[in-house]
């Protein structure tokens, strides 16, 4: 629509793509529910979009983290951040 009006094409900076699913989300997380809910939900999307800068699958690191999460020790809970994380071999 810029190139028609004359002016020239902004590009996005790269990290725009990670900022489109939160911003999309939005409105449908003004119904979470309750206060609690929408803690949650927060938490979630900040695991999830933690997980895609550190170049994790979001998917593959949620499941690998409650898999290994009962045993874990919890002095060594920092190991399951999606910076430090590593995904098990054999999983």
């Amino acid at each position: 629509m810029t190139a028609a009006a004359g002016l020239p094409a902004r590009k996005l900076p790269a990290n725009s793509q990670f900022c489109r699913p939160s911003a999309m989300g939005r409105m449908a997380w003004l119904f979470a529910g309750s206060e609690l809910a929408g803690h949650r939900a927060a938490v979630l999307m900040s695991l999830v979009q933690s997980a895609r800068l550190h170049g994790h699958e979001p998917w593959v690191y949620l499941k690998n983290v409650l898999q290994r999460l009962p045993l874990h020790p919890f002095h060594r809970i920092e190991e399951l951040l999606p910076h430090l994380w590593q995904p098990q071999a054999g999983r």
